[in-house]
């Protein structure tokens, strides 16, 4: 699971810390929505096709 760190903390060298904390990206305060999807989207793989929720074989009643 991806974890993005979102922080006050803007000054210079901040990315570079938490990047080395462990954290898989880094985003600094006022977070905006479309940079913090952007974030998510480059880190989290697509689903594969038919592995969305209610899709599946349990979803339809087979056991």
């Amino acid at each position: 699971m991806p974890v993005v760190a979102l922080t006050a903390d803007a000054m210079s060298g901040a990315k570079e810390y938490y990047l080395k904390a462990g954290m898989d990206d880094y985003l600094a305060k006022p977070i905006r929505a479309a940079a913090l999807l952007a974030k998510l989207a480059a880190l989290v793989p697509p689903a594969p096709p038919g592995d969305a929720p209610g899709h599946g074989a349990a979803s339809q009643g087979a056991a």
